[in-house]
């Protein structure tokens, strides 16, 4: 008698085997999950499958072995497809949600409505609940998708809050902007360490904070993603009168850095922004300081203000700037600065440094001696790490 077919498999002599074909079926699509082409290649071998159990006659068993396998090798592929994108940037921005700290004006505004309008659901972050209402109906009128949530960025409990509010509302985050900072100027010798607490627990403990609160889920959720930290272009020289300011954005650059390295085996890009001059309201950041940091050896006065409004007049559109990092992400770019008379300062700067190192040629046994210890202590190091921690350590 010929074979007769069901929903879930042949009938007849065969029928008894049927049952792997039905479980080869269940596991591809458990395996293909992340991967929606390769559900789709799943499904369509199944229904290959059906086919030729009516018309060729071929042993169940020996189909859901072939299809188990095909269906493991299309999602590998696509698996392997996705990472290969991933390193070459991302493209496609529709439906993904963004979490931007500083998103109630200036920069992270900027960035909400660049990201927003390449389809983005943005969720807008900030300490003061009226830039939020402000951008909340800007970002409205231009047909977004937002979200507002009130946040001091040093707090962490309030930072997995949102973290947790965020998924409630639009779902996992897979683009992570901390953007939130604040500034202020004075000769570095008479500062106080509420000026140093200030400026280094928004401008680095924020973007710690940041990273702490959402890297464990983006990796967890399994779906890549990327991440921009703004440094500033003061990560790479200092002043006295920006010195605060300055070293917490040589910390944010320094640890972006790290991040990028450790993450780029999660399938999640990092990318530091080093602006130069940007027309925000960072000036006012001031008015944010909280009464336990009220301490400074600074004095703010409405002769300043004035002045640092008038600069920061002429800076770039924060639009603008949000419009590279968007490129750069697309890329999967680290660094973003946009601002061309900031190469020759780069130019001197990496000059000085290179300049401070002998000779290439100089000190041969030296260097092949400690060439040799790094080369042993990075072995070293990746098979402790991949025993202490289950990591594949990158050479």
């Amino acid at each position: 008698m010929g074979h007769r077919c069901s929903f879930w498999g042949p009938r007849g002599r065969n029928r008894g085997v049927a049952k792997p074909w039905c479980v080869a079926l269940i596991l591809a699509a458990l395996y293909n999950r992340r991967s929606t082409s390769a559900v789709t290649s799943s499904l369509a071998l199944a229904l290959l499958g059906l086919i030729l159990l009516t018309i060729c006659r071929l042993p169940p068993a020996l189909l859901a072995a072939l299809s188990l396998i095909g269906s493991i090798a299309m999602g590998l592929l696509a698996n392997r497809r996705r990472v290969q994108k991933r390193e070459s940037g991302m493209e496609d921005f529709s439906g993904k949600v963004a979490f931007i700290t500083g998103g109630g004006s200036g920069a992270g505004l900027g960035q909400a409505k660049r990201f927003s309008a390449a389809g983005c659901r943005v969720v807008i972050a900030d300490i003061r609940q009226d830039h939020l209402d402000q951008a909340v109906d800007a970002l409205r009128k231009l047909k977004a998708q937002v979200h507002a949530i009130a946040l001091d960025v040093t707090d962490r409990a309030a930072f997995a809050r949102a973290a947790d509010e965020t998924e409630r509302v639009f779902g996992p985050v897979e683009l992570l902007f901390n953007t939130a900072g604040v500034s202020i100027f004075g000769p570095l010798e008479r500062a106080t360490y509420d000026d140093y607490d200030w400026m280094m627990g928004v401008n680095f403990g924020g973007v710690v904070n940041g990273m702490q609160t959402f890297v464990p889920r983006m990796i967890a959720y399994g779906r890549g993603g990327h991440i921009v930290n703004t440094a500033s272009l003061g990560a790479f020289h200092a002043a006295s009168v920006a010195g605060i300011y300055s070293a917490s954005k040589f910390a944010v650059h320094g640890i972006t850095l790290a991040m990028r390295d450790a993450l780029a085996k999660h399938n999640i890009g990092v990318s530091c922004l080093c602006p130069a001059n940007i027309r925000t309201n960072i000036a006012e950041s001031i008015r944010t300081r909280p009464a336990h940091f009220s301490h400074s050896g600074f004095q703010v006065d409405d002769e300043e203000m004035a002045a640092l409004r008038e600069i920061y007049s002429h800076g770039m559109e924060p639009e603008e700037l949000a419009g590279h990092v968007l490129e750069a992400v697309k890329k999967n770019q680290f660094y973003i600065i946009p601002y061309p008379e900031a190469r020759k300062g780069l130019e001197l700067g990496f000059k000085a440094v290179l300049d401070a190192l002998p000779p290439e040629d100089s000190d041969r046994e030296g260097q092949a001696k400690r060439h040799q210890a790094m080369l042993k202590y990075r072995q070293a190091r990746a098979t402790m790490d991949e025993r202490k921690y289950a990591l594949k350590a990158k050479g």
